[in-house]
């Protein structure tokens, strides 16, 4: 996704342009936040792969440590930040930057937005934005899973997601299922199988 000759072009002719930003508002400042970093304060990133430091970014409640961050951020000769230093660069100069996702789910994130302290042009919140008549990708108990959730109480069920790439070790997968079994509190995850085989978790 490199925007910057895309916008260049359209400012030469004097089109205004916008972009479509899929991830959510959290995860664009933090795209932002690496710009700055790598781009004002000339931060290694490689040095920080063990460090126990912690960083305020605009978009997050609560300071995020290094050990948060993108992995491949911290690799020797990876290419990634420089990327997503583009893509930064790339969307400053839009007239606005559209984000799936909506003020209920991220209202923290797109007021930081709103209080210019990324010194960009305007976020607007457009989603969810879903397709929800592909059956690709769709989980095979979908139906099952939706009248089950319509079965529950309103505001009584956790959702857990970790993303495309949240995936754990079986040990932690073990943890996580049991603390929820403890809580008492009805859930739905969406777990990923990592390399090793996840047997004999109830979740």
């Amino acid at each position: 996704m490199f925007v910057t000759p895309f916008v260049d072009v359209a400012n030469e002719f004097g089109v205004p342009s916008y972009v479509f930003y899929t991830s959510g508002a959290a995860f664009l400042g933090f795209k932002f936040y690496i710009q700055v970093l790598q781009g004002e304060q000339n931060v290694e990133f490689n040095e920080l792969k063990d460090s126990e430091a912690e960083f305020t970014i605009p978009t997050y409640a609560n300071p995020v440590p290094t050990k948060s961050f993108p992995p491949t951020l911290f690799r020797p000769g990876s290419e990634i930040v420089t990327f997503v230093n583009n893509i930064a660069k790339g969307l400053r100069k839009m007239r606005g930057i559209m984000v799936n996702t909506f003020s209920e789910l991220e209202s923290y994130a797109i007021d930081s937005f709103s209080n210019d302290k990324f010194q960009i042009r305007p976020v607007y919140p457009v989603g969810p934005i879903l397709d929800l008549a592909s059956s690709s990708g769709t989980h095979p108990n979908y139906d099952t899973i939706m009248r089950w959730l319509d079965e529950q109480p309103r505001s009584s069920v956790v959702f857990l997601c970790f993303g495309s790439t949240g995936s754990f070790s079986v040990k932690q997968v073990t943890e996580i299922a049991n603390a929820l079994e403890k809580s008492g509190h009805r859930f739905l995850w969406a777990l990923r199988r990592p390399g090793e085989q996840v047997e004999g978790v109830r979740a």
